[in-house]
């Protein structure tokens, strides 16, 4: 199916943008800012470190984007759902942590004064990612064909991790302040490996929604890695990615969207520095 063409840099709304796509793949960045500072809500010490502007925006976005869920174009991978489920269990300890503090710092007593309104409204985010959650899980993609998922999922594993397309965790934290343990889900590479399944081999042509610089790399280092490989069966994929195209979206505020790859251009496909002839062979002996 072939869709109505956009430009590089356009702004849709996200009604326009599930009007146009067959699907449209959410990652956790796009439902949420917290997402991506959660480093932000990892060095909270009290209440009041937290913005109520910027809390009740949260509450306000989170709402908006149940209702777009919805729509039945609306997927999730297993590991976005897992992403997001973390990140409510994360907020759900920290919420707990700093109300047993606040009441401790009473004169070493417990304290029977109102709950301070930050926590009130952190308690509401919570719930808001319960609900998120469970709507998640309602809304995962599934493919029909297991082993052709698979073989394509180890592909974007193996290109992402032979081109450093995934920026290293270490970057948004600094050394004091950094968790002690994070397991990378591979969520980004599932997601990428969803889109090329549904657009190649369920013939849909469709959208990614994020926020994270990192998918874009790993969508376009994957696609130039398919169409120069040089094995017959990739090609094929490509001409079908070009049929039924790869839309990349950034999610930007008040429910927009500003489109960065689709792969029906000639863009994702020109030169590319990460994948080199050298890395190229690297990831077809690893498959």
């Amino acid at each position: 199916m072939l869709k109505e063409p956009f430009t590089h840099g356009q702004i849709f709304s996200f009604e326009r943008i599930i009007d146009k796509e067959g699907y449209l793949i959410c990652d956790t960045s796009a439902v949420s800012q917290l997402a991506l500072s959660s480093k932000k809500v990892y060095q909270t010490k009290s209440f009041s470190d937290f913005s109520l502007d910027l809390i009740e925006k949260e509450i306000e976005k989170i709402s908006i984007f149940l209702e777009f869920m919805e729509n039945p174009k609306i997927l999730f991978t297993s590991k976005v759902s897992e992403e997001i489920r973390s990140i409510r269990d994360n907020l759900g300890n920290k919420i707990h942590f700093l109300r047993e503090n606040y009441n401790l710092r009473r004169n070493g007593r417990k304290s029977c004064d109102e709950k301070p309104i930050e926590q009130i409204k952190l308690e509401e985010i919570h719930e808001l990612y319960n609900e998120l959650h469970r709507a998640s899980r309602r809304l995962i993609f599934s493919p029909g064909q297991r082993q052709i998922y698979s073989f394509l999922e180890k592909i974007v594993l193996s290109v992402t991790r032979n081109t450093d397309a995934k920026i290293d965790y270490g970057f948004f934290y600094r050394k004091d302040d950094k968790p002690r343990k994070r397991e990378d889900l591979h969520a980004d590479e599932q997601l990428v490996a969803a889109a090329l399944y549904l657009s190649a081999f369920e013939r849909r042509n469709g959208g990614i929604l994020t926020r994270d610089s990192d998918i874009k790399r790993i969508l376009r280092n994957t696609l130039f890695y398919l169409k120069n490989s040089g094995q017959q069966g990739y090609i094929e994929i490509i001409s079908l990615l070009r049929k039924n195209p790869i839309s990349l979206y950034h999610a930007e505020e008040n429910m927009e969207a500003k489109l960065l790859i689709d792969s029906s251009w000639a863009y994702p496909f020109e030169v590319n520095n990460m994948v080199s002839p050298e890395k190229i062979r690297t990831i077809s002996a690893e498959i």
